[in-house]
């Protein structure tokens, strides 16, 4: 006889997953809705991992990459500004100016070590260099992207260490019960899946 499929409950990652982006938007509300939350739950969902090993190595790419990208986002917003007060037309010399400074970007992380932060640099920098040209204090821009990003990796730290309660079951995937036979026949036993 064979058991009916049932569809699994959630694990502990999408249960901290949910966690860290509810208190990604409440530490928001309580920074009196400063910064950009996007940025928080963004950082908190990659940091988020099955083990906090893996979770420090994430959360110490993708802090390595905000700064080495919020950096030089900046240094372009700010020589874009002073191009646009020398009269120079900017969207044609801003196209080519981010182009140029992604090299520079990726270039920055392989001269500092830090290849593997590359992508979260890169992505970074066009955030704000590309979707903040023209704000009115690019300082701000740079500081709320680079404190957002951090919020939400020191809350999916937080969250990465709660231990929920979990039921141990001999059939993992919830597979049918002639499944479980083969392994208890040979001697073996069914692995207990474990979440963290």
């Amino acid at each position: 006889m064979e058991h009916k499929k049932r569809i699994p409950i959630p694990g502990q990652r999408i249960v901290r997953s949910v966690v860290a982006l509810w208190l990604c938007f409440a530490v928001y509300v309580l920074r009196g809705r400063h910064g950009i939350p996007f940025y928080s739950v963004i950082a908190a969902l990659q940091c988020i991992q099955p083990y906090n090993k893996e979770m420090r190595k994430v959360a110490r790419k993708r802090v390595t990459g905000t700064l080495i990208g919020a950096f030089w986002g900046l240094m372009v917003l700010l020589l874009d500004l002073e191009l646009i007060g020398w009269g120079v037309p900017d969207e044609y010399l801003h196209y080519l100016l981010l182009g140029l400074m992604v090299g520079v970007v990726l270039y920055s992380t392989v001269l500092l070590h830090a290849t593997e932060s590359a992508y979260f640099s890169a992505v970074v920098f066009l955030t704000v260099a590309y979707n903040h040209i023209g704000d009115a204090n690019p300082y701000l821009f740079a500081l709320n992207r680079v404190v957002d990003t951090i919020l939400g990796v020191v809350l999916a730290e937080i969250v990465n260490r709660i231990q929920l309660p979990r039921r141990a079951t001999r059939t993992p995937c919830m597979c049918p019960a002639s499944w479980t036979r083969s392994w208890t026949v040979s001697g073996g036993s069914p692995p207990i899946p474990r979440w963290n």
